[in-house]
């Protein structure tokens, strides 16, 4: 057991390595104002999952409290430092391998189980919810998952009433972490019909079916819970509408998952469904559909005949249905939905393939002994594989430069390819990347937004202002393009419009770090310096560039007349970023402004170190002449 724990925890090492990627941002960096306001973890148990980001308003009305309150919890012993988040996710994963390992062992003994465990934890297509850390819902939901039904099936065996709390307990946290825990109840009537070595008369002298009633008490106060933060029991878009438009799919969605986890030639983070599409032919759908009736059949035949290779099966198979028959019927695939389901696909692997090799050789030991060669060879490639891959996602860059080689032609891969370019400050790729996702889509409002960004980055607002006039017609509604337009006014100096356009987009979205110190910068071009200085503390708290900040701190504190306030912000954007050449100028003034003529000599002359543009020292020569003093040690000081 120790060295399977060890062996996993080795593999998923580099994740440490990794940042923030994708929804990681939304759901803790743009909510860190909310994470640090007094109070907030009482709040967090009565708000959807997405509550303060831009899907907060949106159709994902996702009620997952346990994972928010661990972000929340987080964020307060380490601020923004992915490492914490990364060792988290690290941590819960190494804590249900060995979980696995627990009630494996009591199904198929020692060996097996540390087989199933090492595959489910190893196997590549964990990749996603083991390494990306928004991920995490998955990892929480199979924990809580695995405790329950570790719970009831120890709650089934005795009369005491605490495995009962401890099971229903187990039950609320694993649904309050992800919706797909709603199908534990199944996989523990599947575990609890088909134990091994059990007669019939030892099961029905066994626990009463009131057992399983117990649990709709969590179930109720989940759904209670729901009501209050969501406003409703159940997702609209759940339903028999929704199902029935998933059907045809489903087929598909299950191989296609099944063999991925059976052999992960491709890490799949986002991809496009490609055997159901309309481009697909009679032969090939009809096929598809047999074999998934089949083992449908063969599952079925096996509960009826209590054989855990049909448990594991089953696991899978409900683990699986929330995402591709209900209410993320409608996405593409990607492997976070996977991970409940792995432990019960190597069951039915691993067990299955048992059973077959006994039955047709007549002797389990060579079928023990056949898997025992195997499965070191097996973990051995996946290991590998997934240490290949824990790269991909280290930052939005790697991540989807990786997606762009699998999908070229999507314009949704191009578009955040190009983003995650300009984060990195390589505006040309940015750019690139940008005209081949208009190509691909000249629709869509967020390449739009991009465009003008691209554009305003550099000055450029006659460039800029064809996309800014499309984002005012094809998003009026949408936080970001109200920002991109709020920072356009502000580039051609209309800045109360753009003071309104910025109070325009917080009312649409949760204010993110960049539109907090833009908006700052409007009221500080207006000359509302009290203002402006409350703005751009709230945008400290957001973790923005903070040496920018202090600088335009120490501005407002110069124009309100206060000094001494002044030097100290001044001072502390050096500290910050000792190549803020902006701030060295702002403290020559301020001495001047004092009427310390030795302190601003002082720092004259290191400003002048660092080789500031001619218009600049020009300028400071005048400050200086003006104060009667001599700017001969200035302007040549080296």
């Amino acid at each position: 057991m120790l060295l399977l724990v060890v062996f996993v925890a080795a593999t998923y090492v580099p994740c440490f390595r990794g940042g923030f990627v994708n929804d990681d941002r939304m759901l803790i960096q743009d909510r860190a104002l909310l994470f640090s306001t007094p109070g907030a973890y009482r709040v967090l148990p009565f708000k959807v999952y997405w509550w303060g980001t831009p899907y907060d308003a949106d159709a994902w009305r996702y009620y997952r409290p346990w994972v928010s309150l661990t972000y929340w919890f987080e964020y307060q012993l380490d601020g923004l430092n992915p490492g914490l988040y990364h060792f988290s996710n690290w941590a819960v994963h190494l804590a249900n391998t060995a979980l696995v390992f627990a009630l494996m062992r009591l199904l198929v003994g020692n060996g097996l189980a540390v087989g199933i465990a090492a595959l489910a934890a190893v196997c590549p297509t964990a990749l996603t919810s083991v390494g990306w850390i928004a991920g995490r819902t998955d990892l929480w939901a199979t924990f809580f998952v695995l405790l329950f039904l570790l719970a009831f099936r120890a709650a089934r065996r005795t009369t005491n009433r605490w495995p009962h709390i401890a099971a229903s307990a187990a039950f609320f946290g694993a649904l309050a972490s992800k919706e797909v825990a709603i199908v534990a109840p199944v996989i523990a009537w599947a575990l609890d019909r088909c134990q091994p070595n059990q007669s019939d008369s030892e099961e029905n002298q066994r626990r009463p079916a009131w057992h399983y009633a117990l649990l709709v008490i969590p179930l109720a106060v989940y759904f209670i819970l729901r009501r209050i933060a969501a406003g409703e029991v159940v997702p609209p878009s759940v339903g028999l509408i929704t199902f029935l438009r998933a059907f045809p799919y489903l087929a598909e969605q299950y191989l296609r998952a099944g063999s991925g986890m059976l052999v992960p030639l491709h890490y799949n983070f986002f991809a496009d469904l490609t055997w159901s599409v309309p481009g697909m032919r009679g032969e090939a759908f009809l096929l598809t559909w047999l074999v998934f009736l089949a083992l449908i059949v063969l599952i079925v035949l096996g509960l009826r005949r209590r054989q855990l290779w049909a448990v594991g099966g089953l696991w899978m198979g409900v683990a699986l249905f929330p995402a591709y028959g209900l209410n993320r019927s409608f996405a593409p695939l990607a492997d976070f939905y996977t991970y409940l389901a792995l432990p019960g696909f190597w069951l039915f692997v691993i067990e299955g393939l048992r059973t077959l090799a006994s039955n047709v050789m007549r002797r389990r030991e060579t079928a023990d002994r056949g898997l025992a060669i195997a499965l070191p060879i097996v973990l051995i490639v996946f290991a590998s594989l997934t240490i290949r891959r824990l790269p991909i996602l280290a930052s939005d860059l790697t991540l989807w430069s990786h997606m762009a080689q699998r999908f070229p032609l999507s314009e949704f891969v191009a578009t955040n390819l190009s983003e995650a370019y300009h984060k990195h400050g390589d505006d040309e790729r940015a750019f690139r990347w940008m005209m081949r996702a208009a190509a691909l889509d000249s629709t869509n409002w967020a390449l739009r937004a991009n465009l003008a960004t691209y554009y305003l980055d550099r000055g450029d607002i006659y460039g800029a202002m064809p996309h800014v006039d499309a984002l005012a017609e094809m998003a009026p509604d949408r936080y970001r393009a109200q920002v991109v337009i709020a920072r356009f006014y502000y580039t051609a100096d209309h800045c109360s419009a753009a003071v309104e356009t910025y109070r325009r987009a917080f009312q649409l979205g949760p204010p993110t770090a960049d539109a907090v110190f833009g908006f700052g910068n409007a009221l500080f071009c207006l000359q509302q310096y009290d203002d402006a200085m409350e703005v751009y503390k709230t945008a400290l708290l957001l973790q923005f560039d903070q040496a920018a900040i202090y600088n335009n701190m120490g501005l407002c504190y110069e124009n309100l007349g206060e000094f001494d306030q002044a030097i100290e912000a001044q001072e502390e954007a050096l500290r910050l970023d000792s190549t803020m050449i902006l701030s060295r100028e702002s403290l020559v003034i301020l001495h001047l402004l004092k009427g310390d003529s030795a302190e601003a000599r002082r720092a004259a002359q290191d400003f002048m170190v660092h080789n500031p543009p001619p218009d600049r020292v020009e300028a400071l020569a005048q400050r200086f002449a003006k104060a009667g003093m001599d700017t001969t040690s200035l302007l040549h000081e080296e």
